[in-house]
């Protein structure tokens, strides 16, 4: 069993996550490789080099699920990642790297609409924002993509640990104006900030689409 501790903040309660199994399932290179799935899905997409495969490795507790890269672009395909028995996480390759050639960009783009849309469509899209930039123009067009789409999204800022506590207010504020924004969370995968916030939103959406109670992952640390 996988477990991490994070710090929300320092009035926070100690919170213990803990996943009871996580492991690759497979990876798509096409749209037609994209397979059909019942289990609720969850999708992470963002821009190259964003920190998905970070993120998605301290969700789970583990190190090496997702396999980190520091070169921009190097993810080519849509990776499946079975959580729990229960669930499944969905790496989506990074946009708007600009070294990678167009036609590669295109093909990127109709294997990530697949791997969203397909068996009925993920339960919910993170997607992910560098906390200390702005949202870009092609953050903003998969906001519309999404909202079109009729897909539940959440952003979630990404490296929030690199800002100081008095520079954390208006990326906040930059996420939560995103057209058809909630809210923004700020996140850690480097402290673990965020993640027990993260995880309830979580569970909260893949709920109505799971077969008896969803898992506890959230408790209390003795």
């Amino acid at each position: 069993m996988a477990a991490c501790e994070s710090r929300a903040g320092p009035a926070s309660q100690r919170i213990r996550l803990k996943v009871r199994s996580s492991r690759f399932l497979l990876s798509a290179g096409r749209p037609e490789d994209v397979p059909e799935l019942r289990l609720p899905r969850v999708a992470f997409a963002g821009r190259s080099n964003v920190g998905k495969s970070s993120l998605i490795n301290r969700l789970t507790g583990s190190r090496q699920l997702a396999r980190i890269s520091r070169t921009p672009g190097r993810t080519r395909q849509v990776n499946y990642f079975l959580v729990d028995e229960r669930l499944v996480f969905v790496d989506l390759p990074g946009y708007g790297y600009a070294r990678v050639p167009s036609s590669m960009r295109r093909s990127w783009g109709s294997l990530s609409e697949a791997a969203l849309l397909k068996s009925g469509g993920v339960v919910l899209t993170v997607l992910l924002l560098d906390g200390r930039h702005s949202p870009s123009e092609l953050d903003h067009l998969m906001v519309g993509w999404l909202t079109e789409k009729g897909l539940e999204w959440i952003p979630v800022l990404t490296k929030i640990d690199k800002l100081n506590l008095s520079e954390r207010a208006k990326p906040l504020e930059r996420a939560a104006q995103l057209k058809g924004s909630r809210r923004g969370l700020a996140t850690s995968a480097r402290t673990g900030e965020g993640i027990a916030q993260l995880w309830k939103d979580i569970d909260a959406a893949c709920r109505p689409h799971q077969q008896g109670d969803s898992p506890n992952r959230l408790r209390a640390a003795e």
